[in-house]
């Protein structure tokens, strides 16, 4: 599960780190997504099963509103999911989902300071947001086409800007 799975996210509302990821079809049989959290209050770790009965690498894709607590995952070649706790939903399609590698971060200094969900698809070189109604590409973003095996994003507080990357 640990395989191709690197972003770990604090969740503030819950008190705990999670993340939903996957070894991939070419590290496991069967390669199922799963999510792993450990819960500050219990002290405890869980592993629970996703409606996902499939591999791929979940890489830098999971990513969490800190103002209410709700968990995204972008699927490979799935879209992007959302995790309130309980249950998994799907956000609207965005036409150019990632085939391997995708990322997802929450950018709080977008949306006039509501915070906003973002997507960045390796293939296509585009970077959008999730306004919480729809998709929308982000003006002025550079793309980033060529990105192949890796990509990231990562929110910095300190200059309030989100670095986008990869290899």
């Amino acid at each position: 599960l640990f395989y191709w799975s690197d972003s770990g996210i604090w969740d503030p509302v819950k008190k705990e780190i999670a993340w939903t990821g996957g070894p991939g079809t070419c590290c496991a049989n069967p390669a199922i997504f799963q999510r792993v959290a450990y819960s500050l209050g219990t002290d405890t770790w869980q592993i629970n099963a996703t409606p996902w009965a499939r591999g791929g690498h979940a890489y830098d894709g999971n990513a969490v509103d800190p103002r209410t607590g709700t968990n995204y995952f972008a699927l490979p070649s799935g879209g992007v999911k959302s995790y309130n706790g309980i249950s998994w939903s799907d956000l609207p399609s965005l036409s150019q989902y990632s085939s391997t590698v995708q990322s997802l971060a929450w950018f709080p200094d977008i949306n006039n300071g509501n915070g906003g969900l973002l997507y960045f698809n390796n293939d296509w070189g585009s970077l959008h947001w999730w306004n919480g109604q729809s998709w929308q590409a982000v003006p002025g973003a550079n793309p980033l086409s060529g990105v192949t095996g890796g990509s990231f994003m990562e929110y910095n507080p300190v200059h309030k800007v989100v670095w986008v990357g990869g290899k």
